[in-house]
């Protein structure tokens, strides 16, 4: 800093001599040599300039001893100059006394940060009130750091006489709304001036900003005790120079002493290393510590985004990426406020990153992902995508503010004649509010304030943003929404950012391929997806319902998979005719598909065949075009009777219509309009004529019925499932990426391998291995078990006690095939496919038939007598 003036005592004439500003420090920039590493930075010879100057010194107009009492008045018309400038930047005032007939003070500017409390910039303002004398009326002058243009801020004068600041543009200074931007000036010169080697640290800086003492092992005091045990359990270790003392048990494995090898790694690393302090054995003792000094309340816990800088701060030393990061913080629970509590999460928090960090290594190991994705490639690819579902979500963050406008963000613009398009960034003041006293529409249509600007949103509560990415599940996977929820950026107030949610969509699908740690490798994924489908608890023939399946994949939380991806995946379930998955022939495919997709090298490839044939589809047409003009009157009797023979191709909304008006025939609840998923499953897959008009592929089908979801009647809202899924099908056709996967002989053409699965099968099977448990006998627990079974199946017939004592004669291996006989025939409702032959369902329904009167028995021993018993002839 240097005086307030030293040179000219009186004010310079116009705006010329504002060059004298800044020129000093840009003659400086240009003439200063670059940085020598060996000698370090140099300091700045300020040429005697003292930081406040003289009296004698002074530049101001010279007044005559000021009334005292206005010193504490100067103060506060400082302050309120000092906010009208800036709302981003603090400001802290030093009065330094009456000289030269005016009260002088100090402003310093600065914009400290939660990762830099002690601001390494700070911008002086000195101000001076000059009253009294010959001084007409106060006037309140001022100078920017070591310019020489002096600045003036009008003054008034109330009824009650007390002094207040003008508002408005000023005619001795800056224009109005720009003071900000000046300030934000000086910060990037003096920064670049700290670059060039120039030393411009303060003393407060000095104290503040010191490294630790350096501790010698000749300094260090050890206590001496009475035991010599004690001594033999320390062992000196030397790192960097520095010898400390850690206490190291002579059981720990190598796999500690690489733990602990990782934390002094890590610690460097973030610049938490302290020689006073002995290093740390363990994540949890890490992670405790680095909570603890975060919560200086004692509450016990900590906003998400205070969370997530501390790791990032810390973690990146034991080799994670921000990606492992946030799935690290995936797994923390948050409250509705987006508090996470520090204990729970620090228990669990060391397993996990040492798991992702053995799962990074391995990645790296094997040499991926090898390349970089361009971001033309994502928006070729992903951009019709990502557009729709931007579009979705612009209106559920819409109705959300409007719900309650307390939830929102919202920045002021001044309104303008020229309409917006949805979800552009308006750059306007930095004036911002959290609440608003009208519901707010600003995506869509301007709302405005009162003052003629418009309220645009910008941020939600975290718990509504995440409530919004929810309600799309058509559109975004848990995953995804867990992912977004951590790539949003969220500010100190709880709001987290929605402005570019576009961009990190963009990202998200980028990351997700660079980042496929799991999805990569054949054998973790097969691993992860066991677990799943065991989670659903599959049957003894290990088989599914195909609208069950989708669990699975929409639960496993160690993969990143878009939520057109996982529709994909369904499409090729293959379900037989009663709506069952093989597990474990599905899962198979799910092996060789899924490392496919997240392959970063085969994306990149198809990426650049998908842009040339899009180029050169692109001049076909101009060329067809062009050649069409001149013979358009030729064919146009030919194209009219080529036109007839087409076939019409059926569009979205009547696809929806038709099939809704099918379902409307069957449905269960005609006042809830849902239908059992069995029935939806045989009208979708029936040769029905107006199923058939739909024009929907037998895997675009499957797709359709995988995706329904129960209600707690277990029937399905199919009004709601068909509006939601359609336009997905038709989304899917036009996606040339993952539109390939459901073409004929998609295997060959993408070249898709199928892996061997043989060895991973056999170390951790589908099936859990449960003991067996030979029966020689059946008792009579046993024969009413296998009764309350089947009756829980839907065999809606009870057996007579003289029909059950008859079965006990058959063997525990013929009763068992039976169930699953009947179990089977229930499943296909009426018959059953053995062999090619269509076998009779005999477990049906008497009134089924059209019979009347008794049921008829069941066939097998004893068929006659209990035929006469039920129709009630005694028996001969």
């Amino acid at each position: 800093g240097s005086s307030l003036g030293s040179r000219s005592a009186s004010p310079p004439s116009g705006w010329a001599r504002r060059i004298g500003e800044v020129g000093g420090l840009r003659a400086m920039l240009a003439t200063a040599p670059p940085v020598d590493p060996a000698r370090g930075p140099r300091p700045l010879v300020r040429a005697g300039l003292s930081v406040l100057g003289s009296p004698k010194a002074s530049s101001f107009p010279h007044a005559a001893g000021p009334p005292s009492e206005l010193e504490a008045e100067g103060a506060r018309l400082v302050s309120d100059v000092a906010s009208l400038w800036s709302s981003k930047y603090l400001h802290y005032i030093r009065p330094h006394g009456c000289y030269d007939g005016a009260f002088h003070y100090e402003c310093l500017f600065s914009c400290p940060t939660n990762e830099a409390p002690v601001p390494s910039v700070v911008i002086c303002v000195r101000f001076a009130l000059v009253a009294g004398g010959s001084a007409p009326r106060p006037r309140l002058l001022f100078r920017f750091e070591e310019g020489d243009l002096l600045h003036e801020w009008a003054l008034g004068r109330g009824d009650d006489g007390r002094l207040f600041i003008t508002k408005g543009q000023q005619e001795g200074s800056l224009r109005d709304g720009v003071f900000e931007k000046y300030l934000d000036r000086y910060v990037r010169e003096k920064e670049t001036v700290r670059a060039r080697g120039i030393d411009l640290v303060t003393s407060f800086e000095e104290s503040r900003l010191q490294p630790p003492p350096m501790c010698k092992a000749e300094e260090s005091v050890v206590e001496p005790t009475e035991s010599s045990e004690s001594e033999e359990q320390h062992e000196s270790l030397s790192t960097a120079g520095l010898s400390v003392n850690i206490e190291m048990d002579d059981k720990a494995g190598q796999q500690d002493q690489e733990m602990v090898q990782a934390i002094r790694v890590a610690l460097k690393a973030a610049g938490l290393a302290g020689d006073m302090v002995p290093p740390l054995t363990s994540l949890s003792e890490l992670l405790a510590n680095v909570f603890d000094a975060a919560d200086e309340d004692g509450f016990g816990e900590l906003p998400h985004h205070e969370v997530a800088r501390l790791l990032g701060a810390t973690l990146p030393g034991f080799g994670l990426e921000e990606w492992d990061i946030h799935l690290l913080l995936t797994s923390a629970q948050e409250n509705d406020e987006g508090f996470i509590e520090c204990k729970p999460f620090i228990e669990v928090a060391p397993d996990i990153i040492q798991a992702l960090r053995k799962r990074r290594m391995a990645y790296q190991a094997r040499g991926l992902p090898g390349v970089e994705i361009p971001m033309e490639a994502i928006e070729h690819c992903f951009n019709d995508e990502v557009t729709s579902t931007v579009e979705d979500l612009q209106q559920a963050f819409e109705q959300c503010s409007q719900e309650d406008p307390s939830r929102g963000l919202y920045f002021s613009t001044q309104l303008s004649s020229a309409p917006r398009k949805r979800g552009t960034t308006v750059a306007g003041p930095d004036s911002r509010c959290s609440s608003i006293q009208h519901p707010v529409d600003a995506l869509t249509s301007p709302a405005t304030n009162g003052r003629g600007q418009e309220q645009v949103l910008m941020g939600l509560k975290r718990r509504f943003c995440r409530e919004c990415l929810q309600s799309l599940p058509e559109r975004l996977s848990p995953q995804e929404v867990n992912r977004l929820m951590q790539m949003l950026p969220e500010d100190e107030d709880g709001f987290v950012h929605i402005e570019d949610i576009t961009d990190r969509l963009k990202a998200l699908r980028t990351e997700s391929l660079l980042n496929a740690l799991v999805e990569t490798d054949v054998q973790s994924l097969r691993t992860h997806l066991v677990l799943k489908f065991r989670q659903l608890g599959l049957g003894q023939e290990g088989r599914l319902k195909v609208w069950e399946i989708k669990h699975a994949l929409l639960e496993a939380d160690q993969v990143c998979l878009s939520r057109l991806q996982i529709h994909v995946l369904l499409c090729l379930s293959d379900p037989d005719e009663g709506a069952n998955v093989d597990v474990a022939r599905y899962l198979r495919l799910l092996c060789a598909l899924i490392p496919h997709m997240c392959n970063a090298k085969t994306f990149v490839e198809t990426s650049d065949r998908l842009q040339a044939e899009h180029e050169e589809a692109r001049k076909r047409n101009v060329l067809a075009e062009l050649a069409a003009l001149g013979a358009a009157k030729v064919n146009n009797l030919g194209q009219e009777d080529e036109e007839q023979n087409k076939e019409p191709v059926v569009d979205q909304l009547t696809v929806e219509r038709t099939l809704i008006q099918v379902l409307t025939l069957n449905e269960s609840h005609r006042s809830e309009k849902t239908i059992a998923p069995e029935n939806i499953f045989k009208i979708m897959r029936s040769q029905d004529t107006q199923v058939q008009s739909c024009q929907l592929s037998d895997l675009e089908v499957c797709g359709l019925v995988a995706e329904m979801n129960l209600d707690a009647r277990g029937d399905v809202a199919y009004v709601d499932h068909v509006k939601r899924w359609v336009p997905v099908v038709f989304e899917l056709r036009k996606h040339q990426l993952l539109s390939a996967y459901l073409k004929e002989g998609a295997s060959e053409t993408l070249g898709i391998q199928e892996p061997d699965l043989s060895h991973l099968e056999s170390l951790l099977p589908l099936m859990p291995e449960e003991p067996r448990v030979v029966r020689r006998s059946v008792s009579k627990n046993t024969r009413s078990s296998s009764l309350e079974r089947r009756t829980s199946k839907g065999l809606n017939r009870r057996t007579s006690p003289s029909s059950a004592a008859s079965m006990a004669s058959y063997g525990s291996e013929r009763r068992q095939s039976s169930l699953e006989e009947v179990d089977k025939q229930l499943t296909l409702g009426g018959s059953v496919r053995l062999r090619g032959h269509v076998m009779p369902n005999r477990s049906a329904r008497p009134d089924d038939a059209g019979a009347k009167g008794s049921k008829e028995p069941p066939n097998g021993r004893g068929y006659t007598r209990r035929k006469e018993r039920a129709s009630g002839v005694s028996p001969a």
